[in-house]
């Protein structure tokens, strides 16, 4: 993986955002590969691979009326 190399933005208007940022082995999100630079809106139960590093992404006990 490296050093810098995806970046997870929240935004008042779209949400929870994943970004690539121009990693060496990519940024996949749900088997697809994220152009870098183009951030692409993650969903509850999103599958996130960084190079051969997966993750799930689920989030508990967040209030997204507040968002």
């Amino acid at each position: 993986m490296s050093p810098c190399h995806a970046a997870i933005i929240i935004d008042q208007d779209q949400g929870i955002l994943l970004v690539d940022l121009f990693s060496t082995h990519g940024t996949f999100l749900d088997d697809v590969q994220l152009v870098p630079l183009v951030p692409k809106q993650l969903q509850i139960g999103s599958i996130i691979k960084f190079g051969e590093f997966k993750i799930t992404y689920k989030i508990e006990g967040i209030d997204y009326s507040r968002m």
